[in-house]
C-alpha cells in the first residue's frame, strides 16, 4: 500500500519520459539519475514518486540467496531522491525504503543533506568546479603545488589530444587501477561500455587524451556530460604520466577547453588522500554526498551480508 504522498512505482510501470523531464528540472539533477543511465547500469530498478514526477528516488536492486538488497552500481557516484521533495516526507521515505529491502547500501547525493542528516549518513566529499567564468579567472585559484607541475609538464613537450575509442579508455583504466577495484567485475565494465557507446551518439561521452613526443598516450580522462555538467568518471595517469606531471597538465587542458561554459567540471571525489589533494589544488568547491548502510535483516541471515 502507497503512503499517502510517495507512491511505489515497479519498473515496467514508470513513465521514463516524465522521470527524465524530472531529472532536467531537478535542481539536483545528476546524470546518474536519468532512465538511460539507470537502465544501462542497475540490474534492476524500480520507483518511488512525490505526486506527479515531482521528485523521484530510484530503487536499485538486486537479489542474493533469495534476499532482496539495494546497492549502489560502480561508475554510478550517486542516487538518493531528485526534485522539489518536502521536508515532512522524509520519515515516510526512510520508512518506504526500508519496507523495500531490509539490507540496503544508498549514496544520496548533495542535495539529500536533510535525508542523509535524518538517518546520520556517512558524509564524502567532491569537488566541483565552476566552470562559467573565464580561463584567466579560473587559473587564479590554482594553487602552487599545480603551478609548478604544470611548469614540469611543459618542459616535456606533451599534447593534449581529442580521441573517440571508447573501449581503449576503459582498458586503459582497469589495467592501471582494476586490481583496487575488487568489487567492479567484467559486467560492469561491459555495461558502463555500452553505456559510453550510447551516450557518445548522444555527444554526451568525451575522452581527452595526453600523449609524450613519442605519440603514446600517458594519461587520460573519460568524462561523460549533461545539460549540467561534465563529469570526471575515469581517469588514467600512467607511471610515466605521473613523472611528467601528465595529469596536472590533463585537467589544465580541460578546464581551458570548456571555461566559459555554463557547465561545472565535477572531479567524481575524493577521500582518498592523495586524489583529494590533487583535486584541491584546481580550486574548487567541495559538495557533500552520502553513505547511508543498514541491515535488519533477521539473525543469523544478517551476519552473512554486512
Amino acid at each position: 500500500m502507497n503512503i499517502p504522498g510517495i507512491t511505489y512505482l515497479p519498473h515496467a510501470q514508470i513513465n521514463f519520459k516524465k522521470w527524465d523531464e524530472c531529472i532536467d528540472n531537478a535542481p539536483n539533477g545528476l546524470i546518474y539519475g536519468y532512465s538511460y543511465y539507470l537502465n544501462h547500469m542497475a540490474e534492476n530498478w524500480d520507483a518511488l514518486l512525490i505526486n506527479d514526477y515531482e521528485a523521484v528516488m530510484p530503487l536499485i536492486w538486486n537479489k542474493k540467496m533469495g534476499i532482496r538488497y539495494c546497492y549502489q552500481p560502480p561508475f554510478m557516484q550517486q542516487g538518493g531522491w531528485f526534485g522539489k521533495w518536502p521536508g515532512e516526507f522524509i520519515n515516510q521515505l526512510v520508512k518506504k525504503i526500508t519496507s523495500f529491502t531490509r539490507y540496503g547500501d544508498w549514496v544520496f547525493n548533495y542535495g539529500n543533506a536533510e535525508t542523509a542528516e535524518w538517518q546520520h549518513a556517512h558524509i564524502l566529499t567532491n569537488y566541483i568546479l565552476d566552470l562559467k567564468t573565464d580561463y584567466n579567472n579560473l587559473r587564479i585559484k590554482y594553487k602552487t603545488d599545480l603551478l609548478n607541475n604544470l611548469k614540469i609538464a611543459l618542459k616535456h613537450n606533451m599534447e593534449y589530444h581529442n580521441a573517440t575509442n571508447i573501449d581503449a579508455a576503459i582498458q586503459n583504466f582497469r589495467s592501471h587501477y582494476g586490481n583496487r577495484m575488487p568489487g567492479v567485475k567484467e559486467k560492469h565494465y561491459h555495461q558502463f561500455s555500452v553505456l559510453c557507446h550510447y551516450l557518445q551518439a548522444n555527444d554526451q561521452c568525451i575522452i581527452r587524451e595526453i600523449k609524450d613526443e613519442e605519440g603514446y598516450m600517458i594519461a587520460s580522462a573519460l568524462l561523460l556530460s549533461d545539460s549540467k555538467r561534465i563529469y570526471n568518471v575515469m581517469n588514467t595517469n600512467t607511471e610515466k604520466g605521473r613523472r611528467l606531471s601528465a595529469n596536472h597538465f590533463l585537467f589544465d587542458c580541460i578546464i581551458k577547453e570548456f571555461a566559459g561554459s555554463e557547465l561545472f567540471l565535477d572531479f567524481e571525489g575524493s577521500d582518498l588522500p592523495g586524489v583529494k589533494s590533487f583535486y584541491e589544488n584546481f580550486g574548487p568547491m567541495n559538495e557533500s554526498y552520502y553513505h547511508w548502510h543498514y541491515n535488519n535483516l533477521p539473525f543469523p541471515v544478517n551476519l552473512l551480508k554486512k
